[in-house]
């Protein structure tokens, strides 16, 4: 996935011209160099060593109560490395808002 990204990004930047949404531009004083330079050069914050891609498995559209459990689960059978499982209140696109439970899975 961070390969895939870096190959969009040498391909797909230059379409940019240089753009920055209105919402970055407004915060851009209070965002951390790091970020700025991000912002900058990419349009977008979450880029090369800040980018963690997911996978989302199913959306439940009710409200859960969630017990106390370990998923004690191998993933031998994956064709990319799994470390972690987590619950997320989404938010209106999809984007994982809220942090409600996370598994370390074993290796």
């Amino acid at each position: 996935m961070r390969r895939l990204q870096e190959i969009l990004l040498q391909h797909i930047n230059p379409l940019r011209d240089s753009l920055i949404r209105d919402k970055d531009k407004e915060r851009f004083p209070s965002y951390s160099p790091r970020i700025q330079r991000a912002i900058e050069k990419y349009g977008y914050a979450h880029v090369n060593d800040h980018y963690f891609p997911h996978l989302t498995l199913t959306k439940i559209a009710t409200q859960l109560t969630l017990p106390q459990m370990e998923i004690p689960l191998k993933w031998d059978d994956m064709s990319f490395t799994v470390n972690k499982l987590a619950i997320y209140i989404s938010g209106e696109h999809g984007t994982c808002r809220k942090l409600i439970k996370s598994f370390k899975l074993e290796q």
